[in-house]
This record gives structure tokens, C-alpha cells and sequence, in this order.
């Protein structure tokens, strides 16, 4: 069977996305369940010229064209995708998978795809391959969702695995073309490795828990440490969103790596409660190569925490910032910003970041995003239901101040981000061509209160165009 894999390109509202450029791991799992008499193509569309999917079709002929959609922002481009390949090879299945697909897939079928697979691709992936080589129906398959008659109907069974224990490495050598050009921070080629998933709280704002059914998973410290040992780059991106949560094992793959001799550097997402409650821990990882930690904060007080069920405290955060500090860990913090914050809020907060020398800080806007308690508190509220708004860089719910206040006090957020501290000041210098034009380009749009109002105002002019099929 002759299998196209395809990334994306990113969606010009993407503002955030492009500070780091990872390799598609979903993809790369796929690719790695597939059979060895599969001939199998992935084409990532961050990194290729336009056209370039019309030309592969052509060449490559394939009877699978399987696209993913991760965020809720990469729905039309996806859409566009799906229709692309149906309009060019009629008959040739389109499947959708991936977290905003899994948990939206109203937005792809029967339109622009055959079938979404919800879930992972462990579960989904190979029964859909089986049943298409042999022509038998693959309608009943795990996780899998179609259109029938105007109503979405799924597949048997759950798309999620039990234990992460004999997962299959990613095959990365379908992006052995596009290796140099993935970074992250300032690393480059970088690697993104998944130790775990999902994650065992139940913050508001996220849709994690609600993908993966409340489950939290780790992969053995063995299994993790035999596929960092395969991979060449320097640096590994680690994908889990909530890494080091799970102490003992945390400890386990701390001591696996150093056994293992192995020299990287590490960039993981990790909570405050975990930095603050376990410093010797952090020491640890900081010895075998941690140098850049993404915690999200979200708000400077114990009050506005509660409020998104965060499970920490502002002391939390505080001595979590301190033991970062300590280690010589670069922090890159996230701080939501509500659309009822007045003037006094954001200048609350900037005076917090300062003060609290965040090395890199990222402020997002509060978002009812799909599958999160707060999409379902507030979704009869929105004001949009343009899918390209929901980058958590713009208000989709009402704000307390006029829309052209609210965005200048965000971009002066990001202007006093850009304070060039130390850490700062080494980062830049590190960058190298490739990544700073990229980098500097999505610093000066965050920066500029004009090119968040372009978002709605092309949302405005092109509903039509954009809307898709159904509401938010």
C-alpha cells in the first residue's frame, strides 16, 4: 500500500507556533506501524514550497493520504488539505487524526476527510491498514469516527492504549530530509522524544486530561533511554506536558541516562509544585543536560489559580522560580492574560515577570478551547467562532477593555519581555541564521498591538471563506 503522510503548513495566524520548529512525532508514529512491504512518503509543508502536495500525488500515486491537525488553529488548513486530495484523486481515503481532530471531529468529515482516527496511533492506525489490504470494513475499528446520513458515527472500542510498555519508536527516517531545520530554543537540529502522556490534573483552560480520558501513562526508563540513544542531535524537546510529575520514575530515567553515558541537553514542560516540592530532583537533571524548563505560571496570585483549578499556589511558584534560578535552568514562563484584565492587571503582572527575572516569558490569552472545562463554561459566550482566533493571542471571549487597549498593553507585555537580560543576550548570540530571521520576524509581530487586530478583522471580512462547516 502506497501511504502519504503530511504535516501542514502553518496558518499565517500561528504566531506563537514558530518559536520552535519540531519534528511531527504523530507521523513518525505512524510511519513506524506500518508494514515493511508499505511504501510509505511524509512530506512536512512547514519546510516545502507551495504545490509541493499537488506534485507528490502525482508522483507518488497513493491509495492512503493520512493529514494531522494538532491545534485548533490548523482546521482550515487541514480542510484545504483534505479537499485538495479528493479533488485530485477521487476515491483515495483521507484520514484526519491528532488532538484538535480527536476532539473535533465534526470539523473534517464527511467534507474534507473519510475518516478522523481519535485517539493514538497505536490503537487506531493498524486495524485501518489491515481492513483496507484486505477489503473488509473498517468502520468498526477503534477510534475511529466517519459520517453517515448527516450523523457522525464511531468505530468500536476506545483509541487509547492501556500502558505505554513495547511502544514502538518513531521511524524518523521519513524526516531525514528535513533534520537540520527543526529547533527549538536555540538548538539546532533538536529531537522530540515522548517519555509519558496525558497528565493527572484538571487545569480549566487545558484539554489534555479530556484527550486522554484522565489517563497518565510513562514509558518504561529503558524503553525511553534506548531511543535517546539512536538519536543524534544534541538537544531532545521532551513532548510530555507534564514531565518529572511522576517523582520516583522521574528518578528512575534520571539515573538510566547517566548509566547510559549519554550526552544531551533537555527541554521539558514541567509544574511549579514539582520544581518547588523536589530541588534535588531538578539538581539531578540539570547535571545529565536539563537546560531550559517551560512552567506555566499562569497567574502571579494563590486566588487566580484556584480560579483554573491549578492545584498550586503563587508560594508554589515563587520558590519553583528560586530552584530554577539555583540550577542555572533557563525558565521559560507561561502567564495567562484573562480578556477581563484592566490596565492594572497587566501592569500587575509585567511588574511580576520583572521582578521575578523570568528568562523567557510567554503570555497567552485565556481561551475556551475544545475539550476543556472552560469550553464548556463558556462557549455561549464567544464572540468568534473563527477557528484562526483560537491561538490563545486573541480574544474570543468579550474583554473588559476596547480590543485596541487590550492589545496594546499584550504587546507591551512582550516589548518588556524583550529586556535582553542575560539570558537573553546568550540567546541571541546562539541563534544562528535559520532561526533568528524566524524568531525575530515572530517578535516583532507579538510586539506590534496592530497585528493582533489584523486577526479579527480578516475574520470579519472572510467568513465565507474560513467559517468551515459548523460552529464552534
Amino acid at each position: 500500500m502506497r501511504i502519504l503522510l503530511v504535516q501542514p503548513a502553518y496558518d499565517p495566524a500561528q504566531m506563537l507556533a514558530r518559536m520552535n520548529l519540531l519534528e511531527p512525532l504523530a507521523l513518525e508514529i505512524l510511519a513506524a506501524y506500518c508494514a515493511a512491504d508499505d511504501e510509505v512518503r511524509l512530506i512536512d509543508l512547514r519546510l516545502e514550497p507551495p504545490g509541493t502536495l499537488e506534485a507528490t500525488l502525482e508522483r507518488f500515486q497513493p491509495d492512503l493520504v493520512a493529514i494531522t491537525c494538532l491545534t485548533t488553529t490548523q482546521t482550515y488548513p487541514v480542510q484545504q488539505l483534505g479537499r485538495l486530495v479528493r479533488d485530485r484523486m477521487p476515491g483515495v481515503l483521507v484520514a484526519v487524526g491528532g488532538h484538535h481532530a480527536s476532539l473535533m471531529p465534526q470539523d473534517f468529515v464527511p467534507e474534507s476527510a473519510d475518516v478522523v482516527l481519535r485517539g493514538e496511533a497505536e490503537v487506531t492506525w493498524s486495524p485501518l491498514l489491515t481492513a483496507l489490504k484486505s477489503g473488509a470494513d473498517w468502520h468498526n475499528g477503534p477510534g475511529v469516527c466517519y459520517s453517515e446520513d448527516g450523523r457522525l458515527i464511531s468505530g468500536n472500542g476506545s483509541g487509547l492504549l492501556d500502558s505505554l510498555a513495547g511502544v514502538r519508536p518513531p521511524d524518523r527516517s521519513l524526516t531525514a530530509p528535513y533534520r537540520q531545520c527543526y529547533f527549538h530554543f536555540h538548538y539546532r537540529p533538536t529531537a522530540l522524544v515522548a517519555a509519558g502522556r496525558g497528565c493527572p490534573f484538571r487545569c480549566t483552560f487545558c484539554s489534555v486530561s479530556t484527550f486522554y480520558e484522565g489517563r497518565y501513562r510513562l514509558r518504561e526508563p529503558g524503553d525511553v533511554v534506548c531511543e535517546l540513544a539512536g538519536i543524534e542531535a544534541e538537544h531532545v524537546a521532551v513532548a510530555d506536558d507534564n514531565f518529572l510529575d511522576h517523582v520516583e520514575w522521574s528518578w528512575q530515567l534520571a539515573r538510566a541516562i547517566s548509566a547510559a553515558g549519554l550526552k544531551k541537553t533537555f527541554g521539558v514542560q514541567a509544574r511549579s509544585t514539582t520544581i518547588a516540592r523536589h530541588p534535588d530532583l531538578i539538581a539531578a537533571w540539570r547535571a545529565i543536560g536539563l537546560s531550559e524548563a517551560l512552567v506555566g505560571f499562569e497567574f502571579v496570585s494563590t486566588r487566580d489559580l484556584a480560579k483554573i483549578n491549578k492545584r498550586a499556589t503563587a508560594g508554589d511558584n515563587e520558590r519553583a522560580i528560586e530552584v530554577l534560578h539555583s540550577n542555572d535552568v533557563a525558565i521559560w514562563g507561561a502567564f495567562i492574560v484573562e480578556p477581563e484584565f484592566g490596565a492594572d492587571d497587566f501592569a500587575r503582572l509585567e511588574a511580576y515577570v520583572a521582578e521575578q527575572d523570568i528568562d523567557f516569558p510567554q503570555y497567552t490569552v485565556l481561551t475556551p478551547l475544545p475539550g476543556t472545562v472552560l469550553w464548556q463554561e463558556r462557549r455561549g459566550d464567544l464572540i468568534t467562532h473563527d477557528r484562526r482566533l483560537f491561538d490563545t493571542l486573541h480574544c474570543v471571549l468579550p474583554s473588559r477593555l476596547p480590543l485596541d487597549k487590550f492589545y496594546e498593553y499584550l504587546a507591551r507585555l512582550y516589548k518588556g519581555s524583550t529586556r535582553h537580560t542575560g539570558r537573553q543576550l546568550e540567546w541571541l548570540m546562539r541563534l544562528d541564521p535559520f532561526i533568528q530571521s524566524t524568531v525575530l520576524q515572530t517578535m516583532r509581530t507579538l510586539t506590534d498591538a496592530n497585528a493582533y487586530l489584523l486577526g479579527h478583522e480578516q475574520a470579519d471580512c472572510e467568513p465565507s471563506v474560513r467559517q468551515g462547516e459548523g460552529r464552534l
